[in-house]
């Protein structure tokens, strides 16, 4: 297969000019007249494989298919692609085609050596081959003429050799070969038979003179009971005739050498002649002759030679009328057809012919070529349409240019004398009235008469030399404005110019000149002036306008549309639009849609901005702003357009006529826009890996994870306008996924797509913006590896299942073989793991509800009652010694005897050696009766029992007690029991020890706590006692020293009031606490005592706070005296000046405080003052103060402190010490 891109070249897209017609005829009665200018031709310089072309059929995709004498060709309006005889086996059986037609609604055949099928909907082929015995002539039977298929898949095939019949496996069912077998080596196969449906079932087989019937596989002769119409038509005589089918059972058939041509139905055995207007000769229809059903009454019939007839059938009395007219005689017209859109196809020697509907649209016509050369610098400028004429202007001095309005033909040139022939050189051209026009040049003003066609100079006052029109414009009050050096308007009623002076700021010339939609007069040049037409002046300047690169203010073409937007150009800038009452402006550009940024001329049809630029023309919708372009794809000419090109509208014919450089065009504007529509878009071929092909994929399409690299190209069927487009495609995840664009390259590639899932989404877009854009979609499903599906999965888990529950099943067995084997053991472990778990709990018992439980007989019961309850025993009862341990005595019991008062009214007593109790106790062993009744130890108590155990309770190898358990069953009692009872034993051992050791620690605590309650009392009394002689050293001392003195008198009142204070002494020794009252009054004695000592040197202060009960609150004896007696020697009496000492009980909540306060010299002095001096008094008191505190505290919890202060130290100020004794507050 080979590909090949169409190029638009001109030539390829020219007019048939070299195909004329020789004959004219009523054009009404045979519908549209053909004319060959309407078509284009594809040859192979376009890319067909061959000139030569022999057969034409449209796909349902909308591909136009041809062959050729060297190929098969697909064409789709911008490419034709080849298909060619190679080593593929499916690819064409030879080069050398003979034709093609359809065999069903999805697949056609190729005439070649071989039928070649093709599958239009799939793009699969396969070749059938006529089977011969002898493949050396095989070939022979293999020149197939035609084919004919059904619905069904059957496929009848006529060649050289006969008739033949496949069915839709492709294999043969019938055959009928005209050449016997004994000639085949040697005679030329010539059987050329026309094959015709008769109806579904019978198909006709003109030169075997038979029908063929499809169910049968027989054929049948046409005679008088079949068919008899057909006989003189059929057999021998099918040579001389040429038959035509355009639906099944209805033929036309034509006579060689006759006028005469025939419209036949087999089925009605009718037959309706009808004259020809000529006879025809024996080429003039022959076996290469074909029919082409235009609709259902008319028919286009192909020479044998040449060229084409057009017929048409009378449905209600089948006769037959031809148009004489012989259309493209001089080229071989072998196969024709109407495609989808109504376009004629034909197929030639010379190419492939289409015909284009747009070609009436568009007309052009071609100045001499003889003008252009003869006069420099040639270029068409304005325009004018008046009656049946067009008058062209020119830059060059070639004069007035005069063309048929109808056919654009070149008529006349108008050269006007004078002015050294610039009055030639026409700018600008407009009506002046019905019979002339004002024609402005590169000098004078003329005023052309169109009837006598001449013209004479109108100069506008102060017109001179140098001075030119640039535009004339008429406004909606019929004034004709011209603009020149100076500017005028014409009017038309006074018929005369009036001056109107120019803008300074658009400089010299205006360019062009509009009215908006008040009738104010806008001209352009350096910038856009407004010129208001009531105030009779300038009133508006614009120059500031949008830009690309560089801003420019020169405008040489302007229009103002219904909207009032000013639409003009800017140089080099695009084009630009103002809208005059709310000044905003737009800018349109290359990029927004434009052919180029340079604009030639403009023009304003309706809604429609047209807009020439030096590339093209484009039109801009004023309100939507859609841009679209037009170019040489709709018929325009390949010419140059210039900055002179000019348009004119003719509001009565509805059409637009534009100036090229050379050439003058014209068309219906509203017929162009609406003569496109969308290409047809498709996914032509997906692949993927390069391997594995789809045609035409649609849908969902689905591919594996080894097949996910995919080449895609994107198929358009757009015979008219198919290098106007471009190609975008995406992965569409989103709404705004990204496009990739393509540019005109419409195939592309996806590499490694992912499982899943994916929108292909392609788009066809127009370059000239004639349509929408096309999107078409399909969605790839990339399957994941096999172990990723979900089938694999659940059949990995079911598996996985499967095995888990052999496994299980597998161990289930397993395991339970193995408990088989273990339940003997487990049996005996179970015990073992219930008589431990009993153990446990007994020990659980002994450690938690015994923990109570104070002495013998709680605990004796507490065993009973509850634990042996637990163990489900009728009977238990626990013995102990006796005080003397000569015999053991019941102590507790469960079951009959189970209260304390029955066993203290019921005594039994056991002495060693009696019963099994006695028996135990001798031997300190364990022992199990099973049967009473067969052991002679056993004794009764209260009932005979038939069974029995009795244990020991033994600690540290001393007999203690023994428990003993009855049960009126034999056998009851087993090992178990045994061991249980002896752990109970020996806990209950363990137990009635640590409550005999409890027991005596108590004792023995009792005991010391009250010698150390006796020790802490002579500890306090030989404290007292020590602090006495203490008091009575220092008072003996003081006394000897007033003798000594000779103070009697003093010495006197100091010794009655010293035997006070010793009988004071004497009383509070006794005692540990005394009351406040008492403690007051003996420290007053004291001090009283000190000042007659020290010649009261010191005056001193005792204060009691008034919430104190002084009579019962206890201050502990002799304690107070010392503090006051240190504060004396060793405060006060090391001072000078003032001695005072303060005394002060006060209470706060449950605490007692003592105060005692001196102004000496403070007891941090008073140390420093012993270290120096060893002979000062030695103070003993406060030593034993601290002592005497501390035993308080530990045997009265009295909270006491002492806490001394030098005063110094919290104010530099101050001297003296202060002491504190704080403790709990006792009451008497």
């Amino acid at each position: 297969m080979k590909c090949i891109t169409l190029m638009q070249k001109p030539a390829m897209r020219n007019c048939l000019a070299i195909l004329i017609l020789i004959t004219s005829f009523a054009e009404g009665a045979y519908g549209q007249y053909l004319d060959e200018k309407d078509f284009h031709q594809l040859t192979s310089k376009d890319g067909l494989s061959s000139d030569r072309v022999n057969g034409i059929v449209q796909d349902s995709i909308g591909y136009i298919w041809a062959s050729t004498s060297a190929g098969l060709n697909r064409y789709d309006g911008k490419k034709i692609v080849q298909f060619h005889s190679e080593k593929d086996s499916l690819s064409l059986p030879s080069e050398d085609l003979g034709g093609m037609g359809w065999l069903n609604k999805s697949c056609f055949g190729v005439y070649t050596a071989g039928l070649h099928v093709v599958n239009t909907k799939t793009g699969k082929t396969r070749n059938i081959f006529i089977p011969y015995a002898d493949k050396s002539y095989e070939y022979k039977f293999n020149v197939v003429m035609r084919a004919i298929g059904d619905e069904e898949g059957n496929i009848f095939i006529v060649s050289r050799s006969g008739f033949y019949h496949f069915d839709k496996n492709y294999q043969l069912v019938f055959r009928y070969d005209y050449i016997e077998k004994e000639k085949v080596a040697l005679a030329h196969f010539f059987f050329n038979s026309n094959l015709l449906e008769i109806d579904a079932r019978l198909l006709l087989v003109s030169s075997l003179a038979s029908v063929y019937d499809k169910e049968k596989r027989q054929l049948i002769k046409i005679g008088s009971s079949v068919f008899p119409v057909l006989s003189e038509f059929v057999g021998e005589q099918s040579r001389y005739h040429c038959f035509f089918q355009f639906k099944p059972g209805h033929f036309i058939i034509s006579r060689q050498y006759s006028d005469s041509i025939f419209y036949v139905i087999p089925s009605q055995n009718k037959c309706v002649p009808s004259k020809l207007p000529f006879n025809t000769a024996k080429e003039e229809f022959h076996f290469r002759s074909k029919i082409l059903v235009e609709s259902d009454t008319s028919f286009y019939v192909t020479g044998h030679l040449s060229g084409f007839y057009k017929l048409r059938l009378n449905p209600h009395n089948g006769s037959i009328t031809i148009d004489p007219r012989k259309y493209l005689r001089s080229l071989l017209c072998q196969a024709m057809l109407i495609d989808k859109d109504g376009k004629l196809w034909i197929a030639t020697d010379k190419g492939l012919l289409w015909q284009d509907p747009r070609k009436p649209i568009i007309k052009t016509g071609y100045l001499p070529q003889a003008i252009p050369d003869s006069f420099p610098n040639f270029h068409l400028c304005d325009v004018y349409a008046s009656g049946p004429n067009v008058y062209v202007g020119n830059r060059g001095n070639s004069g007035l240019l005069l063309f048929d309005r109808n056919t654009l033909q070149f008529k006349k040139q108008f050269i006007f004398p004078g002015n050294n022939g610039r009055g030639n050189s026409i700018y600008a051209i407009t009506a002046m009235d019905s019979n002339s026009l004002i024609l402005g040049t590169d000098s004078p003003v003329l005023l052309f008469d169109e009837k006598k066609q001449s013209a004479k100079e109108i100069d506008p006052p102060q017109w001179g030399e140098g001075i030119w029109t640039s535009d004339l414009f008429r406004d909606s009050r019929n004034r004709i404005w011209l603009s020149a050096y100076f500017t005028y308007y014409y009017d038309t009623r006074e018929r005369k110019f009036r001056y109107v002076k120019t803008h300074p700021s658009l400089l010299s010339v205006p360019s062009c000149v509009a009215e908006d939609r008040n009738g104010n007069i806008w001209m352009g040049g350096h910038g856009l002036a407004r010129y208001n037409v009531k105030l009779d002046s300038f009133d508006f300047y614009l120059d500031s306008f949008p830009f690309i690169k560089m801003p420019d203010k020169q405008v040489h073409t302007m229009v103002i549309d219904a909207q009032n937007n000013i639409w003009f150009n800017s140089n080099n800038n695009g084009l630009v639009s103002y809208n005059i009452d709310n000044k905003k402006y737009n800018h349109f550009t290359k990029e927004s849609g434009l052919p180029d940024n340079d604009i030639a001329a403009l023009y304003v049809v309706g809604d429609m901005i047209w807009v020439a630029s030096f590339s093209g023309l484009s039109c801009i919708n004023s309100r939507t702003l859609h841009i679209e372009k037009f170019g040489t794809e709709v018929g325009l000419p390949d010419v140059p357009i210039t900055k002179f090109s000019r348009f004119y509208y003719d509001n009565n014919s509805r059409e637009l006529f534009f100036s090229y450089s050379n050439a003058l065009v014209k068309f219906n504007p509203f017929q162009l826009l609406n003569s496109k529509k969308p290409p047809r878009v498709f996914i032509e071929n997906i692949t993927f890996n390069g391997n594995r092909s789809l045609f035409i994929p649609a849908g969902e399409i689905e591919t594996s994870w080894r097949e996910n690299d995919i080449r895609c190209s994107i198929g358009t069927i757009d015979f008219l306008t198919g290098s106007d487009q471009a190609f975008e495609f995406r992965i569409a995840k989103e709404i705004n996924s990204p496009w990739q664009e393509l540019g005109k390259q419409s195939t592309f590639s996806i590499s490694n797509l992912p499982t899943g899932i994916h929108r292909l989404q392609v788009k066809v877009v127009s370059l000239s913006n004639h349509w929408p854009p096309q999107i078409r979609e399909i969605r790839i499903k990339v399957l994941p590896p096999f172990w990723k599906t979900n089938w694999f999965i659940g059949l990995f888990i079911l598996a996985l299942s499967f095995l888990f529950y052999w496994f299980i099943r597998w161990r289930t067995n397993r395991a339970t073989r193995k408990e088989v084997e273990k339940t003997n053991i487990e049996k005996i472990k179970a015990e073992n793991y219930k008589s431990q778990f009993e153990l446990e709990q007994i020990s659980n018992f002994f450690s938690t509800s015994l923990a109570d439980k104070k002495n013998e007989e709680e605990v004796l019961w507490a065993v009973t009652s509850n634990l042996i309850k637990r163990l489900c025993y009728e009977d238990c009862m626990i013995y102990l010694w006796n005080k003397d341990k000569t015999k053991m005595i019941q102590r507790a019991a469960y079951g009959p005897k189970g209260n304390p008062e029955f066993i203290q009214s019921q005594v039994f007593d056991v002495v060693p050696g009696q019963g099994v109790v006695g028996h135990v106790m001798q031997t300190m062993q364990p022992v199990l009766i099973p049967d009473t009744r067969k052991d002679p130890r056993y004794r009764v108590d209260e009932m005979f029992r038939l069974s029995e155990v009795c244990v020991p309770i033994i600690h540290n190898g001393e007999l203690i007690g023994i428990i003993d358990s009855e049960h009126p069953e034999p056998h009851y009692f087993k090992e178990r029991d045994l061991k249980i009872l002896t752990t109970i034993a020996t806990l209950l051992g363990n137990k009635l020890k640590q409550l005999e050791s409890e027991n005596s620690l108590e004792a023995k605590r009792r005991e010391l706590s009250t010698i150390n309650e006796k020790l802490v009392e002579a500890r306090l009394s030989a404290l007292q006692a020590q602090m006495n002689p203490h008091f009575v050293f220092n008072a003996l001392n003081s006394i000897k020293r007033m003798i000594l003195d000779k103070d009697n008198e003093k010495a006197s009142r100091y010794l009655s009031k010293f035997a006070l204070m010793i009988r004071m002494t004497l009383n509070h020794s006794k005692e540990i606490f005394v009351s406040l009252e008492e403690t007051v009054e003996y420290l007053k004695t004291y001090l009283e005592m000190e000042q007659l000592r020290f010649d009261d040197s010191f005056t001193f202060s005792i204060n009691t706070g008034q919430n104190i009960d002084v009579t019962e609150t206890a201050i502990p004896s002799l304690m107070i005296q010392p503090l006051v007696e240190n504060a004396i020697w060793h405060g006060l009496m090391p001072s000078q000046g003032d001695k005072k000492i303060r005394i002060l009980f006060t209470q706060q909540e449950n605490k007692i405080t003592c105060s005692i306060e001196d102004n000496g010299i403070g007891i941090r002095a008073s140390e420093k003052l012993k270290e120096g001096n060893t002979t000062l008094h030695r103070s003993v008191g406060l030593e034993n103060i601290r002592n005497r505190i501390r035993m308080m505290n530990e045997k009265y919890n009295t909270e006491c402190t002492l806490e001394i202060i030098d005063l110094w130290e919290i104010n530099a100020g101050c001297s003296g010490t202060k002491v504190i004794l704080q403790l709990n507050s006792i009451n008497l």
